[in-house]
């Protein structure tokens, strides 16, 4: 029996002050889960009957306790995840500009805000330096991501064209 592709969102909360721009990132703080110890955006997998909208804001409340409403996420990435050459994941990013609450710390996730030119790729998955600098500059990223077993090594990327529609 075949696994299913994960379906997952990520959502990138960002504030806009002239050339000073922030986004909110966070730290993945619970152990065993994928990701941990690494910075990223705010999202999670699609639970039964979900839309990857909805799915992205469910995760961000749940991570960073961000309220957001589905006309103020911009849909703006597609990320299609590999292991060898099984499909293991599409992720659906979206910007934010506009949400209500302050952001916490969750059992999840510490929030922390960056500066656009100054994000830790170091404490990152190694993919997030093709396409995150596209999508806070307004962007938008289509890519296939290969890595090795178990998300430890990129192995290759490529571009595909952008589906703006995709996800609704």
């Amino acid at each position: 029996m075949s696994e299913e592709v994960k379906k997952q969102t990520l959502v990138f909360p960002i504030e806009e002050a002239g050339s000073n721009t922030m986004v909110l990132l966070g730290e993945k703080v619970a152990s065993g889960k994928l990701g941990y110890g690494l910075i990223h955006g705010f999202g999670g997998d699609l639970e039964e009957g979900e839309s990857p909208r909805e799915a992205a804001i469910r995760e961000l409340e749940q991570e960073s306790r961000l309220r957001a409403l589905s006309e103020d996420l911009e849909y703006c990435g597609k990320l299609s995840v590999y292991e060898g050459s099984k499909l293991v994941r599409i992720a659906y990013c979206y910007r934010l500009y506009k949400w209500q609450g302050n952001p916490e710390r969750t059992d999840e996730m510490a929030p922390l805000w960056v500066h656009r030119s100054k994000l830790p790729f170091e404490n990152m998955f190694e993919d997030t330096k093709l396409w995150l600098p596209e999508i806070l500059q307004g962007g938008p990223v289509s890519l296939r991501l290969w890595y090795s077993t178990e998300m430890k090594k990129l192995q290759n990327s490529s571009t595909l064209p952008f589906n703006p529609n995709e996800t609704d």
